[in-house]
């Protein structure tokens, strides 16, 4: 597997005036489908956790993101029941992964799971679905995946005393216990580079999503974007996407998420006609 995925002393790519499309393309897990669908606008104020949630839906109501639903978080969905006000929102905001060649995606997705597995970036499942398969799914398409699973995705919470090292601030975003204060962020990421980005992640220590990156990497799932920024598909919290102090801090705004949805495999269509 290659190593130059952590190596920040590689030559840094400065990334130039970011070129967005219109709407921005991002899948999301179950949770947040389920927070950001029951989070709708009114005019009570709210802060934190769910103030973070609500401005990430005030951009999809306003046309700038389109959320992705992959056929494993569809599934999970399904056992879970939608209710109206789930159904009004994925018929709005969101489109349906769908496989050109179900059989064929399907062997691939269950490949790159069991690779995520087999390195320990990713823990088995109980159910057939499960997060290794929604995470592999989201890398074949080409996407970042929005997630609020942490210990599954993001840091490595349960193993080696690793709930020692974390503690939640007031936003509930699981940040490290020593050496990190949310001042040490830039105050605008937008022009982040790809080394820079993997420095953002081992200040707050997001280990297990670097390392889902790195067998990403490895098993040549990156490319190079519009901007010739390389994009490596990973899981990213919610609090970091959007930004805790402000939009400018978010990873929203970075190359990261200029992405090159994978049309050759698959296509996105309404909920309606994923149903079909």
């Amino acid at each position: 597997m290659k190593d130059n995925f952590y190596n920040l002393k590689q030559k840094a790519h400065i990334s130039p005036d970011i070129k967005r499309d219109d709407c921005q393309l991002v899948a999301i897990d179950t949770n947040v489908f389920i927070d950001m669908s029951h989070h709708m606008r009114d005019n009570k104020k709210v802060t934190g956790f769910y103030g973070k949630i609500r401005e990430i839906r005030l951009k999809a109501e306003q046309g700038q993101i389109r959320f992705v639903i992959t056929p494993s978080v569809l599934s999970e969905l399904a056992v879970h029941g939608l209710s109206p006000i789930e159904v009004e929102f994925i018929k709005k905001y969101c489109v349906i992964l769908e496989p050109k060649d179900k059989q064929a995606f399907a062997k691939e997705a269950v490949s790159l799971s069991r690779e995520y597995i087999r390195s320990g970036a990713m823990k088995p499942s109980k159910t057939p679905w499960g997060d290794a398969l929604i995470m592999a799914e989201s890398t074949i398409a080409g996407l970042n995946i929005l997630t609020n699973n942490y210990k599954d995705f993001v840091v490595y919470k349960d193993e080696h005393g690793g709930s020692k090292r974390y503690k939640h601030d007031k936003y509930d975003d699981i940040v490290p216990r020593t050496n990190y204060k949310d001042d040490y962020i830039p105050e605008n990421l937008t022009h982040m580079n790809e080394n820079e980005l993997v420095s953002y992640l081992k200040l707050k220590k997001r280990f297990r999503a670097l390392d889902i990156g790195r067998v990403n990497y490895g098993m040549n799932y990156g490319y190079k974007n519009k901007n010739g920024y390389t994009v490596i598909p990973m899981p990213f919290t919610t609090t970091d996407y959007i930004g805790k102090r402000s939009e400018k801090e978010g990873l929203w705004r970075t190359n990261q998420f200029v992405t090159n949805f994978n049309s050759s495999k698959l296509d996105l269509v309404p909920y309606e006609m994923g149903q079909e």
